[in-house]
């Protein structure tokens, strides 16, 4: 299960977990062509994330959205409250929707949640397991045995099957230190001078950082490549 891609598009990156704004999405655009994710390593894993009271009604609010009756729920962000009670969400492809309160469940992918899920310019979405989860970072183990590095905004739940009995939203870890796992960054893509929302997945003994980008593409990297 490789491709390849063309470069990075701006929309991928609007909602994931960046240095200084926020994450999540839909079914996303293209992402800046990598080397092939590993699974993860013997590294160090990241502090599980904290989480606060899921409200639809709050302007920031991660969650999952069913997307224009598609039949299937998409990570997205509350941009505002309509008088009338709609709520304004965006997607991570940059793609915006007004829905009803009961169309919004908390984001609780995690673990051992059966999602479907796409990698980098995949068009294809593919049934699979959560194993880990960092952030925006998702690790799924797909149901045809392959494992991949994903980003939150790439992964769809059926609209019936999104679990509403969390009651509550993970939120990235705030106060991991710099570059520990968990850490939020920005990455400079292949050294090529441009830098990227990213999150630190894992870490090697040696210092080298495993960078999963919004887009849900990643490479490891020396710490000079990346900057809180």
């Amino acid at each position: 299960m490789r491709r390849t891609i063309p470069f990075a598009s701006l929309a991928a990156l609007c909602l994931a977990c960046t240095c200084a704004a926020e994450e999540e999405g839909t079914p996303p655009p293209a992402a800046p062509v990598a080397p092939a994710p590993t699974e993860p390593s013997a590294a160090t894993t990241a502090p599980a994330p904290t989480a606060g009271a899921f409200d639809p009604r709050q302007t920031g609010t991660r969650a999952y959205a069913r997307f224009r009756q598609s039949g299937f729920a998409y990570a997205a962000v509350v941009t505002g409250v309509r008088g009338d009670g709609q709520i304004d969400v965006v997607y991570a492809d940059g793609d915006t929707e007004t829905l009803p309160p009961e169309s919004l469940s908390p984001d609780a992918v995690r673990p051992g949640l059966r999602v479907e899920a796409r990698i980098r310019s995949w068009r294809q979405w593919f049934p699979g397991v959560v194993q880990r989860r960092v952030g925006h970072a998702v690790f799924v183990h797909f149901d045809d045995g392959d494992e991949e590095w994903t980003s939150i905004g790439l992964v769809r739940l059926p609209a019936d099957e999104v679990p509403t009995d969390v009651g509550t939203v993970p939120a990235p870890p705030s106060d991991v230190p710099f570059p520990e796992p968990g850490s939020r960054v920005v990455a400079n893509y292949h050294d090529e001078g441009w830098y990227y929302p990213a999150v630190v997945a894992e870490r090697r003994d040696d210092g080298q950082v495993h960078a999963i980008y919004a887009d849900g593409d990643s490479e490891w990297l020396s710490p000079s490549q990346v900057r809180p």
